[in-house]
């Protein structure tokens, strides 16, 4: 029997966390790695960022809160939001240079 540290309710479908977490550390890392030029803290930075990510999906799913299902799908909508803010800040920066 599997003994849940918090005991949820209602559903939540996907996880707002997951979205969350991969959205803003996902930003901060595109922009972190924009004007760092040692591909050393580069590496480090990108390994940060998803470590913090990874580690705030599994939370979710280790206090019980949400299915490895909720996770993944907050961690699949976060990504392309996360997708459509990078493109729209390389439009920025391009029309800028223009």
């Amino acid at each position: 029997m599997l003994h849940r540290i918090v005991e949820e309710t209602g559903y939540s479908f996907p996880s707002g966390h997951s979205m969350a977490s991969i959205v803003f550390y996902g930003m901060l890392a595109m922009l972190f790695l924009m004007f760092v030029k040692s591909p050393a803290l580069k590496l480090l930075i990108a390994v940060t960022a998803g470590c913090l990510i990874i580690m705030i999906g599994v939370s979710r799913i280790y206090l019980g809160v949400h299915y490895p299902s909720d996770v993944v799908a907050g961690f699949a909508a976060g990504a392309a939001w996360l997708t459509v803010c990078g493109v729209g800040l390389q439009a920025v920066l391009v029309s800028r240079r223009s």
